[in-house]
């Protein structure tokens, strides 16, 4: 703004499309765990055309909103009306329908209120477009055209002032604030926690079966946006001591294409950070307490994947023993393919025991549900395993990652006054 003020406006995926309901709810998950990352909220603006008529679409919206962030977020809530002074809509009628669709889910307290409803129009861009094109306007029309952009003009710093003078930024709180809230941390953990036991059964074998005093750390980096693993792409592996460890090549996705191979896209996941590895010489940082650790972590791992698994029927949909299958498939990869590979072939079995081990804790876990809904010890334990060594390290790469996510999608734009000659 003139004043100096900067505002970061966050467009998100439109909702409401012809591709149903199923895509509304990823497109809402994707903008809930883009805004998880900031630190606070100056408003949610919603923008509806005046004739839009699917309102359960947005009372979908509002109700994942406030199970996710808490029902203190419809105090920055704004409603931005476009196409308001257009020829091509009768705007009042629509717009008095959907105020009064909104007053019937009046549990969340949601209101139109006039200071926090504005009213824009596009008529303007249309006519530079037109002029663009040679397309010459009579008299009637450029009347107004300039009154809807006089009007808009004013609506744009009526909104902005609104929004700077009035608004009182919303704290976004780290505590979870609802099941689907823990849900999305406990999904960023996956990798970190399954990657961390793996490491840590290396260096238990490394520790018992070999006298070459070393150890083998985890060397996590940040990465740019839409990079995944491809599981049907042949992986390369390096030797680390006595370890073969594959380095996933990343393939930059777009959209529904891979840049990297022609794949079936399924076969993708995505990642959120790059895992290398280094070899530690003459650092003897194991000690016997680690498979008492190890024990710990595929307990929580199986506490956190019934929390992910609540309300679904799915149970075979689970994200931890999906991640364990993988590494096992990998280490006979390796066993496989490379020589000598005894180590790695430890590794294999080791794997597999942590498998059962952790099917075990399911099955025991599973039984007891109701005691894994509570938010606060689901909270604390987030919380606690988050701090753990080398996890701590690969969670601060996702949180560097995703940091990246924003300066590479950010674009800057700077309002200047315009001088009088």
């Amino acid at each position: 703004m003139h004043d100096g003020t900067k505002i970061r406006f966050i467009d998100t995926p439109g909702l409401g499309d012809m591709d149903g309901w199923n895509q509304d709810h990823l497109q809402i998950q994707n903008i809930l765990s883009f805004i998880n990352n900031l630190p606070y909220l100056n408003a949610v603006c919603f923008l509806l055309k005046p004739n839009f008529s699917r309102f359960s679409v947005y009372e979908s919206c509002f109700q994942r909103l406030f199970t996710f962030f808490g029902e203190n977020i419809r105090q920055n809530i704004i409603f931005c009306f476009t196409h308001s002074f257009s020829m091509q809509f009768n705007s009042t009628d629509g717009i008095r329908l959907f105020e009064s669709q909104l007053k019937s889910i009046s549990n969340h307290g949601i209101r139109m209120k006039k200071e926090s409803t504005f009213y824009f129009d596009s008529e303007s861009f249309r006519y530079l477009v037109a002029l663009h094109n040679s397309i010459e306007f009579d008299d009637a029309s450029m009347y107004h055209i300039k009154s809807s952009w006089s009007k808009s003009k004013i609506e744009a710093i009526r909104f902005l002032r609104y929004i700077k003078m009035q608004l009182i930024p919303f704290q976004i709180d780290r505590k979870c604030q609802s099941i689907e809230h823990a849900q999305l941390e406990i999904q960023y953990m996956i990798r970190p926690m399954l990657e961390t036991m793996r490491n840590r059964l290396r260096n238990h074998l490394l520790w018992t079966r070999d006298s070459s005093n070393t150890s083998i750390e985890l060397c996590p980096k940040a990465i740019s946006s839409n990079i995944a693993l491809c599981l049907s792409c042949q992986s390369h592996c390096d030797r680390f001591g006595k370890f073969w460890i594959c380095l996933n090549k990343q393939h930059k996705l777009d959209r529904n294409k891979c840049f990297s191979c022609i794949c079936n896209l399924k076969r993708h996941v995505s990642i959120d950070y790059q895992l290398d590895y280094k070899l530690a010489l003459n650092q003897r940082k194991y000690n016997y307490n680690e498979m008492t650790n190890i024990i710990e972590l595929i307990k929580l791992s199986a506490y956190f994947a019934n929390v992910l698994l609540c309300g679904s029927d799915d149970s075979q949909n689970d994200p931890f023993l999906f991640s364990i299958d993988q590494m096992i498939k990998e280490e006979y990869f390796i066993y496989s393919h490379y020589h000598p590979n005894i180590f790695n072939l430890k590794l294999y079995d080791s794997l597999k025991d942590l498998k059962r081990h952790y099917q075990q804790d399911m099955e025991e876990m599973s039984n007891k549900q109701r005691d894994y809904i509570d938010l606060s010890r689901i909270d604390e334990r987030i919380k606690y395993v988050s701090t753990l060594p080398m996890i701590d390290e690969q969670i601060n790469a996702i949180k560097q990652s995703r940091e990246l996510f924003i300066i590479e999608h950010e674009y800057q734009v700077s309002l200047k006054n315009k001088r009088k000659s």
